[in-house]
This record gives structure tokens, sequence and C-alpha cells, in this order.
């Protein structure tokens, strides 16, 4: 018994040289995404129909000296193609564009929600897509796919993105977009007498 007593006391006086030493823990937050400062993503969508336009407007140049009933229905062809080029890269950029610049210009003037927390119920999206990466903040439900174009955060974290079960966030919410994404990591400063 006094063995045993001994040994509990000895080892006690051992490990007060490994106490941990206490300290303030605070929450330092990166920034992963934001919208003003990531830019103005959806201009491929743009560009396909700029390049379409281009391919138009090379094949009309192409038949403008070819005669005969099979250039003539080519030509048709081809005006139409253009023509529908030219109202989908308008209708794409100014769609899109306009939903970037109401998303930023919100963020810049405050107009946002701060939803802060831990990532809860999240459910990623397969690599292939065909389903939405799902996830709560603070009884907040969160949905985005890398396949729909949207001004917010939308990145799966099959596709890279920093969304993960647990993860501690900071959320800029505009109307269910993530304009602003912070994620937190924690820092433990010493207290004044222990430095």
């Amino acid at each position: 018994m006094l063995c045993v007593g001994f040994l509990g006391f000895l080892a006690a006086q051992l490990s007060l040289g490994v106490r941990e030493r206490p300290g303030i823990q605070t929450l330092k937050y990166i920034t992963v995404f934001d919208v003003a400062r990531d830019g103005f993503a959806a201009w491929w969508g743009s560009a396909v129909g700029a390049a379409l336009i281009v391919v138009g407007a090379a094949a009309l140049l192409y038949l403008r000296k070819q005669i005969g009933p099979k250039a003539r229905l080519q030509k048709m062809f081809m005006v139409v193609w253009t023509g529908f080029a030219v109202v989908w890269t308008f209708t794409v950029y100014s769609a899109t564009h306009a939903e970037f610049t109401r998303v930023r210009d919100a963020l810049a003037s405050h107009k946002f929600v701060i939803v802060e927390g831990a990532i809860t119920n999240f459910k990623p999206a397969p690599s292939g897509g065909h389903a939405d990466e799902e996830f709560d903040v603070s009884g907040r439900h969160y949905s985005f796919s890398d396949y729909v174009v949207v001004a917010g955060y939308h990145r799966s974290q099959s596709h890279g993105g920093a969304i993960r079960e647990g993860l501690r966030v900071r959320i800029a919410d505009i109307d269910g977009q993530i304009a602003r994404l912070d994620t937190a990591s924690s820092i433990t400063t010493p207290l004044p007498n222990e430095r």
C-alpha cells in the first residue's frame, strides 16, 4: 500500500515538468472567398457566346462569295447562328454580371447578415456533379453546385473547396449567397505572467 502511494506521488511530481501552459485561445479568420476580391467569375459563359459569334462571322465571310441554293441555305443558317450567339452572349453577360454587381455592392455597403458557427449536416457534392453540396451553419441552410453560375461562393469540396464538417466559419450572407467566406484557425496566446 505504501509502495502504491509513493509511486503515485512520484508520478505526480514527474508530470509537473510537462504540464500544459494556460493561455487565451482566440480565433483568427482567414478569408477564403470574397466576391469583391475574387472578381467576376462567370465570364466563361460570355466567352462561349463570343466564340460562337467569331465562328459565325468567319463562316459568313467565307460564304459571302458563294452562290447557289446550297450556299444561300448555308448563309441563312449562319445568320441565324450568329444572331443566336449575339443574343446568348448579351443575355448571359447581362444576367451574370448584374448579379455579381448586386452582390459585390451589397457586400461593400455592409448589407449582409453575418452567419457564424461550425458547419453541420455537411453533404459533399459528387465530383461528377448531379447533386448540390449542402450544409448548415447556425440554423441556416446553404446549397450550391460547381455547375450553376452564381456570384457567391460555389466551389465544392470535390473541386478543392474549403467546406467540411465541423469547420468553424464566418459567412457574409446576401440573400442566401455566400458573398464572403472566412474559415477559423485557433491561436493560443500565453498569459502575460507566462511569457
